[in-house]
């Protein structure tokens, strides 16, 4: 069923069916990172994440991992292994809080103001976990929680699509034929409503019904999902929408 995912990354997570046919492993690491011995406030650092060791070829285990930390970590080389490179990141977050922040803590020490919880209450949540997928293909999941001071936080849910057999990413070019965004646009745009499930005060606020692919997207049994984080067709509140194609309105535009 196509929905909206109002909750937290984090949360939305926790309903992904599991079961990819792959075994994981995870690394966990929770730590509330002190900005300063008198201060009451911490940034809640939390990272989640789900990664493949066997039931494929060695080569797509290595391929899957490494695409999936380059993601998550936001970097363009992986060196080491999971936990290295999660603990790189760790501290390069925790560092960057105290550092970023010290300097404000200090003056509001001095200008003596009124302590505001909110502004140096931050929290980061990483996750990432697998999901079914379809045929050959395996589905992953990569969340955000983020705040950083302010009105309220932002999150996102994104989805990659691996070839189990070789660990390669999926793009929309290795599904569809050359030309598909104005069909596949089409399409998307068509099964928008069903994202709302009648609702049509929701549907209203999308910023234009007519709705492109944007290579964010899951491959099930039912057919392609498409992802759209907050703000990207829609207001904050909608949160992140899911629209749904069937496979038998796409053959005309799938590769053979």
């Amino acid at each position: 069923m196509n929905r909206i995912i109002r909750l937290s990354a984090v949360a939305a997570l926790a309903l992904i069916t599991a079961g990819c046919g792959l075994r994981t492993r995870n690394f966990d690491d929770e730590r509330a990172v002190t900005l300063n011995a008198d201060c009451p406030d911490t940034l809640d650092l939390q990272v989640h994440l789900e990664y493949p060791v066997g039931r494929a070829p060695k080569e797509a285990l290595e391929a899957m991992t490494e695409s999936i930390l380059s993601f998550v970590f936001d970097v363009d080389t992986v060196s080491g292994t999971v936990e290295e490179t999660a603990g790189k990141y760790i501290e390069e977050v925790s560092s960057g809080y105290i550092n970023d922040l010290s300097d404000a803590w200090e003056q509001h020490l001095a200008d003596k103001d009124e302590w505001k919880e909110w502004i140096y209450n931050w929290y980061i949540h990483v996750s990432g976990s697998f999901s079914k997928g379809w045929r050959r293909y395996v589905n992953y999941f990569v969340g955000y929680e983020e705040y950083y001071g302010g009105a309220h936080g932002m999150y996102s849910l994104t989805p990659m699509v691996f070839d189990r057999k070789t660990g390669a990413t999926v793009s929309e070019s290795d599904l569809f034929k050359e030309g598909f965004e104005e069909t596949l646009g089409g399409l998307l745009s068509k099964h928008l409503p069903e994202a709302f499930e009648g609702d049509d005060e929701a549907m209203d606020s999308v910023f234009d019904p007519q709705i492109m692919p944007n290579g964010s997207f899951e491959v099930t049994s039912k057919g392609i999902t498409y992802y759209y984080q907050p703000y990207e067709i829609g207001p904050f509140y909608l949160g992140v929408i899911s629209v749904t194609v069937p496979w038998k309105e796409l053959e005309p535009i799938l590769r053979k």
